[in-house]
């Protein structure tokens, strides 16, 4: 979804080429614990690279990557930086919402009602998306955040919505654009 930064340690799969030859390859695998392979804590290591060294590189990226986070919110804070300087940490603010709102499958779950009214317009219908979607209590985001990042996945083309008769359709599109393109703003909505 664009991200400008990361990247993330080796976790091995079930069924994938590196897990079915990891002797081959000199890795160690040292957990079969599924939640730790979220890919930011090592659950490999090597003959010559260590998980505890593997864990202090990413420690000290991350440290780095907040400190960067950081600086970017207090000059947006400031007032007076051009949104496309501090847009890495909007974009991220918008990754975090979206990710939430596709492991909670919240647009699938609460993105299809009947309107009564016909065709809607887009803004219209996307406003009322957002109040049908539940900000959980242990979301760092509220409702405001929750609406600017669905009309920023509408914008980029990552959600859509189709309106047939009285019914109200919204959708993740499951496919990228094929120029790979990825637009800061859309004169249609203000972000």
């Amino acid at each position: 979804m664009g991200a400008t930064f990361g990247f993330h340690l080796l976790a091995p799969f079930p069924g994938t080429e590196v897990r079915r030859h990891a002797k081959r390859y000199g890795l160690k695998i040292l957990t079969d614990d599924w939640s730790r392979y979220h890919a930011n804590r090592a659950v490999v290591e090597t003959e010559t690279v260590s998980a505890k060294m593997l864990d202090a590189i990413v420690i000290r990226w991350e440290k780095k990557f907040d400190d960067y986070l950081s600086h970017l919110d207090r000059l947006r804070q400031s007032g007076g930086t051009p949104p496309e300087t501090t847009w890495p940490l909007t974009r991220l603010e918008h990754t975090v919402v979206l990710y939430d709102l596709m492991m909670r499958r919240a647009v699938e779950e609460r993105g299809l009602w009947q309107n009564g009214h016909g065709q809607v317009a887009p803004e219209r219908a996307l406003r009322a998306l957002a109040d049908r979607i539940p900000v959980p209590a242990t979301a760092n985001y509220g409702r405001d955040q929750l609406e600017k990042s669905l009309r920023f996945a509408l914008t980029e083309g990552y959600l859509k919505m189709s309106c047939e008769a009285a019914t109200i359709r919204w959708e993740w599109v499951e496919t990228l654009p094929a120029d790979g393109g990825f637009k800061v703003h859309d004169s249609r909505f203000k972000i």
